[in-house]
This record gives C-alpha cells, structure tokens and sequence, in this order.
C-alpha cells in the first residue's frame, strides 16, 4: 500500500482507535462507578477500591516474621527496593509523556538535575 491508499488506511486506523479508546474508557468508568454504588454501604470497601485506583498497596499490620537481623535488613531492602523501583518507572512514564518537567531546581538555576538521575554520593 502506498499513496492514496495509505492515507487511507492510516485514517482508518487513526478513527478505529479513537472509538476503541473512547469504548474502554466509558467501559472502565462504568465498571467503576458500578463498584462505587454497590460499597456506597461499606466504606472500607470503599477505600480499598479507591487505594486500588491510586495503586497503593495494602499495608500489612503485622511485625515481621523474621529472626535474625540480616532476614531483617533483607526484607527492609527489598521493599524499598521494590518502591524505588516503582518511583523510577512513574518518572520514566511522565518523562516519556513530556507533560512535566521532572527536574530539580539547584542554586544555579543553568544547572538542572533531572529526578530520574541519582548521582553515587557513599557508599555507606
């Protein structure tokens, strides 16, 4: 295909997008809208869909399980880990979507150090 054709084409593609974006968002806000109405009576349910929506986890309420200090220390380095993880994929995203300038502000304002950068400080 090329030319008219692709025009053609592209413009299809371009529409048949747009209404099937248009239909899953419509669908999505019905789906939730519907799962609001029926927690409207309950709101812890409430809040764990909201949380849900926001993608925040469930806290646990429990101490750790763990017996000896390095266990401990693991599991500690893990979930920062995995919430640094999370933090650097957030900035990518909003990076790519060129919505927001995602940069600190230092003493000279020439200088911008973008937030997805970490410069190596210690090693302690």
């Amino acid at each position: 295909i090329c030319g008219p054709e692709l025009d053609i084409a592209w413009a299809d593609f371009k529409r048949a997008a747009k209404e099937t974006s248009s239909v899953l968002k419509s669908s999505r806000d019905e789906y939730y809208r519907n799962k609001l109405e029926l927690s409207a009576d309950d709101p812890a349910a409430t809040y764990r869909l909201v949380d849900r929506l926001l993608g925040k986890e469930k806290i646990p309420k429990e101490l750790p399980t763990e017996t000896s200090n390095e266990e401990l220390a693991e599991k500690f380095g893990e979930f920062f880990k995995t919430k640094l993880d999370r933090i650097y994929e957030a900035i990518e995203l909003e990076r790519h979507k060129g919505s927001h300038s995602l940069t600190s502000g230092t003493e000279d304002s020439r200088i911008q150090t973008p937030l997805a950068v970490f410069r190596h400080v210690s090693d302690e």
